[in-house]
């Protein structure tokens, strides 16, 4: 029987939010102390690693005959797109500049544009060239503990640490209220495999049909010959399904 030793991760009110493997906790790399107080055999993570700056709230921004701006043309009418990821990937943070938060898609903003005017194209029935895009990061934390560890935790690790922010600090309300004030032409879920399904199911208790494509920085994204694996997924109202 294969027995793994684990090192339990709490917040700064002793809840424990996840773990890290033991062969993790010896290899962590980076112990700044603003984030993280580590112990011999528990970890803190400070109140201040899960509200970055700049990722808390949506970013929009505008696409124009596939020309990105940072500001809207006046009277001019727009496909309005909401894209939602997971978390923050790596490369959205300094890690030179006292981890400090960048704009999402920082590193890999033209892959994404090239894939989103590719992706926009294959979903839609006319011919469009002006969106405003809304990037929403729906925990806005790095829930890979890249940063501590310098390198990915582990699947369980990460999804542990995932749940803290989206039901405990609420991040899950956010989500759903912001989806009930705001409304879109196209609802993109570019999250990754392990969070997909259950982004979907949030989703489909207030829309009516949602896009699932890979993570914008995955290699997918990258080929030279674009694999966006877009699923279109309808979410039926109760009263359409036939019970037997």
């Amino acid at each position: 029987m294969k027995i793994v030793q684990t090192i339990p991760v709490y917040n700064r009110k002793s809840k424990r939010v996840t773990s890290l493997k033991l062969d993790d906790f010896k290899q962590i790399a980076n112990e700044n102390e603003e984030f993280f107080d580590v112990q011999s055999d528990f970890v803190i993570i400070k109140d201040r690693f899960f509200r970055m700056p700049h990722l808390v709230k949506p970013w929009t921004f505008w696409i124009e005959n596939g020309k990105p701006q940072v500001e809207p043309t006046k009277n001019t009418n727009y496909t309005k797109v909401l894209f939602a990821v997971e978390a923050p990937d790596k490369n959205e943070f300094d890690y030179k500049n006292e981890f400090r938060a960048m704009n999402p898609l920082s590193g890999y903003f033209q892959s994404f544009k090239t894939g989103f005017i590719e992706l926009m194209q294959q979903i839609s029935t006319e011919e469009l060239t002006h969106f405003e895009v809304t990037f929403y990061t729906l925990v806005p934390y790095q829930t890979s503990l890249h940063y501590l560890l310098g390198k990915r935790g582990s699947n369980q690790t990460r999804l542990n640490f995932w749940f803290y922010g989206w039901i405990n600090l609420k991040y899950r309300n956010d989500f759903m209220n912001y989806l009930k004030q705001y409304q879109f032409d196209y609802y993109i879920n570019g999250s990754t495999r392990a969070f997909k399904g259950i982004i979907s199911q949030e989703l489909s208790r207030v829309i009516d049909v949602e896009y699932q494509v890979h993570h914008p920085n995955s290699g997918f994204w990258k080929r030279k010959d674009i694999n966006l694996g877009i699923k279109k997924i309808v979410h039926l109202e109760l009263a359409e399904i036939q019970w037997t």
